[in-house]
């Protein structure tokens, strides 16, 4: 109780994962994260009771701003103290062991308030990334690509990168092979440039396709155009990034389009 109320006075977020039925020593956290079974032993409540009723009788018991119950493969519960609840499904390909993964929760929720991000943009990216935690056996770890990953697969706009949000498709690719093909929209959508698409994503099954478009103002229906393909991973706009991108994760190949022709580079400045 005197942490919290230190934490509290400097204005420091405290997210509790809490240890047995008696919530009342939590006083005044930010967010007391019970899993399922802990929050009806809490409550003192049956299994027939709802979660509400739940949330209900456990903020009667301690007195926090966030309620925030996960509940393994079903996702996680989110209850404010004027009654709003947030449900966050979990986005998992399979569930094969659900081990660790309200740690999991709890490590991204800390980790995200304290870079100030919103409760429930925090409770997303926890709830994703417990996604990915039961998806492998044991107590896995979750790190930056793989959250980068997820999020991406989630969000087909997200094809499209530019200076401001780089950072996240450097994490993405972390550990992954890609090349990197150059091209120009003025050069429009010409038969050459869906030929040398699909020729170098035949010749690279395992490695992720960059495009690269050099022009400082692109047409944008062409980059809506070139998201869309099933074949294109990830569209960059011109920027300086793409330099410190290939230094921290380095190309397999790279490769430009000029005069209609497919051409190798010996190095990813000379697209710059």
């Amino acid at each position: 109780m005197g942490v919290i109320e230190m934490a509290r006075e400097r204005k420091i977020p405290v997210v509790v994962d809490p240890k047995g039925d008696d919530f009342s020593r939590y006083q005044g956290a930010t967010v007391l994260k019970p899993n399922l079974s802990e929050a009806y032993a809490a409550a003192k409540l049956s299994q027939t009771a709802s979660l509400e009723q739940v949330a209900e009788a456990l903020f009667k018991k301690v007195t926090v701003d966030l309620l925030m119950i996960t509940r393994s493969e079903a996702g996680i519960s989110l209850f404010s103290r004027d009654g709003k609840r947030f449900d966050f499904p979990v986005r998992s390909k399979e569930v094969k062991d659900v081990t660790g993964a309200g740690d999991t929760v709890l490590a991204i929720i800390v980790f995200a308030l304290g870079n100030g991000l919103e409760i429930q943009d925090a409770t997303q990216l926890a709830n994703i990334g417990a996604g990915i935690a039961i998806e492998r056996l044991g107590c896995a770890r979750i790190n930056l690509s793989d959250l980068a990953s997820r999020l991406l697969e989630f969000d087909v706009e997200s094809k499209v990168f530019h200076e401001d949000h780089l950072f996240a498709l450097q994490q993405a690719l972390k550990g992954k092979h890609y090349i990197v093909l150059g091209i120009s929209s003025a050069e429009g959508m010409t038969t050459t440039l869906f030929q040398s698409i699909r020729k170098l994503v035949k010749n690279n099954v395992d490695s992720k396709l960059i495009l690269y478009v050099k022009d400082s103002q692109p047409d944008q229906e062409f980059i809506s155009l070139l998201s869309s393909l099933a074949e294109v991973d990830f569209v960059i706009l011109k920027c300086e990034s793409l330099k410190h991108l290939c230094e921290e994760i380095h190309p397999q190949e790279v490769f430009v389009i000029e005069n209609q022709n497919l051409l190798p580079l010996d190095h990813f400045k000379a697209l710059l």
